[in-house]
C-alpha cells in the first residue's frame, strides 16, 4: 500500500511545473513507467536525459528516445544497460564520438555492431570495444595491432596490458620509442619469456613486478626451457652495480648481483631444478 502511494506521488509529482521536479521523478527508480513515458516526451531536454539515465526505464521507452535531437540524451540511452540490441546498433551509427563510445562498452551489443564499431579508427571507440566481452576475438586482434602503432602513450600501454595482444606485438612495444614495459610487466598473459627479457631495464622495478605477479610455475618453467640457466656469465665489477655478461649478445643485464640472484631464487623456490640451483651457486662465486 505504501508503495503504491509514493507511485501515485511520483505521477503526481511529474506533472509539476518545475523542470527540476519533473527531472528528479524522471531519475527515480521507483517512478511508474507510464510516468516515465510521459516524461520521455517533455519537452525540457533535461528531463529527457534523467529518463535516459534511469535503470528502470523499458527497453520500449529508450527506444523511443534514440532520434532525440539531444546528444546528452543519446548518450544516456547509449550507455544504458536496457536499451534493445537494435536500439544499440542504431546509435552505432551516430555521428558523434561519444555516442558511438558508450554503445562500444554497453554489454548489451551485439557482436555485429562490435564489427562495424572496430572500423573506426579512433581509440575513444576502438578502446572499449576491446573490453567488451561480446567483441569476437578475431576483431579484437585487429583493433590491438592497429592500436601497437598508435602515437599516444596511453593507448600503447592500454594495449600492453590486454590479455588478448599477441606476443609478438608485445614485443614490438617493448622495444619501440615510447616503451610500454611496466604494462607488459604486469598483463599476466604476456610470456614468461618476453617478461623475463625485460629485466634489462630498471631491474629491481622489473622483478619486483614479475614477482607480484605470482605465478611462479610460469617463470620457474621458462627457466628449464630455456639456456638461460645453463650459460656461462661473464662478471665485471662496477660499482655501484655489477654487470652480468652474457656469451650471446643478445642479453645483458645491468643490476646488483645480490638482486639477480634473489629474483632467480624466489623464481625456482618451488621448484627442485638442480641446472637452476647449480646456476644460482655459480653466480654467486662469480
Amino acid at each position: 500500500m505504501i508503495y503504491e502511494d509514493i507511485k501515485l506521488i511520483l505521477a503526481t509529482l511529474g506533472r509539476d511545473l518545475d523542470w527540476g521536479v519533473r527531472a528528479s521523478v524522471a531519475e527515480n527508480i521507483d517512478t511508474p513507467q507510464e510516468t516515465l513515458l510521459t516524461l520521455s516526451t517533455d519537452t525540457d531536454y533535461r528531463v529527457r536525459r534523467y529518463v535516459a539515465l534511469n535503470s528502470s526505464a523499458s527497453a520500449g521507452i529508450l527506444d523511443g528516445l534514440v532520434d532525440d535531437n539531444e546528444k546528452d540524451v543519446r548518450i544516456h540511452i547509449a550507455q544504458n544497460l536496457n536499451t534493445s540490441t537494435a536500439t544499440l546498433a542504431s546509435l552505432a551509427l551516430d555521428k558523434d564520438l561519444e555516442i558511438r563510445s558508450r554503445v562500444a562498452a554497453n554489454f548489451n551489443t551485439s557482436a555485429e555492431t562490435l564489427k562495424t564499431l572496430s572500423r573506426v579508427k579512433r581509440a575513444e571507440v576502438a578502446m572499449p570495444t576491446l573490453t567488451n566481452p561480446n567483441t569476437p576475438k578475431d576483431i579484437k586482434i585487429k583493433i590491438l595491432i592497429r592500436l601497437s602503432s598508435h602515437e599516444e602513450k596511453y593507448v600503447l600501454d592500454f594495449v600492453s596490458k590486454n590479455h588478448d595482444t599477441p606476443d609478438d606485438v608485445l614485443q614490438i612495444l617493448a622495444n619501440n620509442a615510447q616503451p610500454s614495459r611496466i604494462p607488459i610487466l604486469e598483463n599476466s598473459m604476456a610470456s614468461a619469456r618476453l617478461q623475463l627479457s625485460l629485466i634489462n631495464h630498471e631491474t629491481q622495478f622489473c622483478i619486483d613486478r614479475i614477482i607480484q605477479n605470482n605465478d611462479i610455475a610460469k617463470y620457474s618453467q621458462q627457466l628449464l626451457e630455456d639456456p638461460l640457466h645453463n650459460t656461462v656469465w661473464q662478471f665485471e665489477g662496477k660499482a655501484p652495480y655489477n654487470r652480468f655478461r652474457k656469451t650471446e649478445p643478445t642479453l645483458r643485464l645491468r643490476c646488483n648481483r645480490v638482486v639477480f640472484s634473489q629474483f632467480f631464487l624466489k623464481i625456482i623456490n618451488q621448484t627442485c631444478d638442480g641446472n637452476a640451483i647449480r646456476f644460482i651457486k655459480k653466480l654467486n662465486t662469480a
